[in-house]
């Protein structure tokens, strides 16, 4: 069909001076967000073909930035095809002192067609969408925006905390209340603060720049309002020629998607030109560190950040008793509760375990216990900024602890003087030796199955402690209970063998 064209001049509300490029020398270049270019086409598309479903799209192209510093003129071309709209944002531009124009194509996309990655929304697994597993670097939002992304305050819409590890990048979104396009896709914040997340973990794991090029696919389920809060979780899928590659879901406060993108590319335009500073690397390594430890002592292992946990996860991820066990938890409790629950699920997930979240059971018969589809030995712990699980094929414990104070007021109620007097001359280690002590006793104790400290007073004494493990005598046998320390935290684990 012959494609039909239609002249636009782009509103420029004062807002959009602060969607700005990078300043590499001749000022910084004010340019329209590629999420506002996608609702001008759909609504172009949706008045010249009302049947065609522009809450799904494909095949995204973001060619070039449309400078918003003049009015800008521009022509919207519209295809209709078998599978869809496609549709292209295009504007005149003089073409060197002849006095001749040509047309610069600056976006591209197709609406209608649904690509198969994308599928249903009842089909989405919530326990991906729940928290973000792994250690690398949380860090404030505001300093994001003052050293990562060069928008102004109008974009600063990715709010409290950012999370990121090798798994992703998870955080909230405020979108803003003042006036922009709302229709015919809901507010353009909130996917264009979803690529700033992703921006800065490609600063975090890369150290480079990079700016969204188009995607594969999108679906908005519920178009997200201005005020509205959510929530965005971003995994990475590798990288290739046409950049780094990324899926992401939007959800609202109760866990109900909002919106999903598939393969995202995020590309460096700036030829490395503009530097990405050294702190926003810190920890990039720390989930190797891990990794390696958990090989060595040959378990399986999840670690999640308990910040990282989605306050919609217990609607999402927990079973029925799960959820039950909840109604008579604190606050402090609960939050750790669901975080464990999250590490023990995620943990079944990575040995292959499939199933919704909601169906994965990590509560065992006594209503007590851990468990963990998929292993016959788990054990799970966490102090208060980490929940972590861990999966073996013999008995397991394990125990993660960051404050040593708790550890030397009841000394002796789980160590008896020989131990004390043996922790008392590793003074030169400070609080250390104590926190590994305390983490390798709890470590026994959920491996022996037995309810508390004091009940594993006899069995397992400290015969020594050095900063990468404790040794016990359990049970008259010499075992290794091995440690390791991360952001502050002391982690031991203790696998018991026949």
């Amino acid at each position: 069909m012959t494609p039909t064209r239609q002249e636009l001049e782009i509103d420029r509300p004062a807002y959009l001076a602060d969607h700005r490029l990078p300043d590499l020398g001749g000022g910084a270049q004010c340019v329209l967000p590629a999420t506002e270019a996608l609702q001008v086409l759909a609504a172009a598309c949706l008045g010249a073909s009302p049947g065609v479903d522009t809450s799904v799209c494909s095949h995204a192209k973001f060619l070039r930035f449309l400078s918003t510093a003049q009015p800008a003129h521009v022509q919207i071309e519209l295809e209709d095809r078998a599978e869809g709209c496609v549709a292209r944002l295009m504007s005149r531009r003089p073409a060197g002192r002849s006095g001749l124009s040509r047309m610069m194509e600056h976006m591209r996309v197709q609406f209608g067609e649904m690509p198969g990655a994308l599928g249903e929304e009842k089909d989405f697994d919530g326990l991906d969408a729940c928290g973000l597993p792994g250690v690398g670097l949380h860090l404030d939002a505001a300093r994001a925006y003052a050293d990562l992304v060069p928008f102004g305050p109008a974009f600063h819409n990715l709010t409290a905390e950012i999370h990121l590890s090798p798994a992703g990048a998870f955080s909230a979104i405020r979108v803003p209340d003042f006036s922009a396009p709302t229709e015919p896709l809901g507010s353009p914040f909130a996917l264009d603060a979803a690529f700033h997340l992703a921006c800065v973990w490609v600063q975090h794991v890369h150290g480079v720049l990079t700016f969204p090029v188009g995607f594969a696919g999108r679906r908005v389920f519920r178009p997200i309002a201005p005020g509205q809060t959510v929530f965005c979780r971003i995994w990475p899928k590798g990288q290739g020629a046409e950049g780094h590659c990324f899926d992401l879901c939007l959800l609202d406060d109760l866990g109900r998607t909002c919106e999903i993108v598939s393969a995202l590319m995020m590309q460096d335009l700036f030829s490395g030109k503009v530097s990405v500073p050294e702190w926003v690397r810190k920890g990039r390594h720390g989930q190797e560190k891990l990794d390696r430890f958990f090989r060595a002592a040959d378990l399986r292992a999840v670690v999640l950040p308990l910040d990282a946990v989605a306050p919609y996860a217990e609607n999402l991820a927990l079973t029925d008793s799960e959820r039950s066990r909840l109604t008579s938890m604190g606050s402090k409790r609960s939050r750790s509760f669901v975080g464990a629950r999250l590490a023990l699920k995620a943990l079944a997930r990575a040995h292959g375990v499939r199933g919704r979240a909601s169906r994965l059971e990590t509560v065992a018969g006594d209503g007590l216990r851990p468990a963990c589809p998929g292993f016959q030995h788990v054990a799970a712990a966490h102090d208060d900024r980490f929940a972590v699980a861990v999966g073996a094929d013999g008995p397991v414990g394990v125990d993660i602890e960051r404050k040593a104070e708790s550890a030397k007021r009841t000394a002796r109620l789980w160590l008896d003087e020989e131990e004390r007097a043996l922790l008392d001359a590793s003074a030169q280690d400070g609080d250390g030796a104590w926190l590994r002590a305390w983490c390798a006793k709890e470590a026994a104790a959920k491996a022996l199955d037995l309810d508390s400290l004091a009940a594993v007073f006899g069995r397992a004494r400290i015969v020594g402690t050095d900063p990468e493990g404790v040794d016990l005598r359990l049970d008259g046998r010499e075992v290794r209970a091995p440690c390791i320390e991360f952001e502050g935290s002391t982690l031991c684990v203790l696998k018991l063998t026949n």
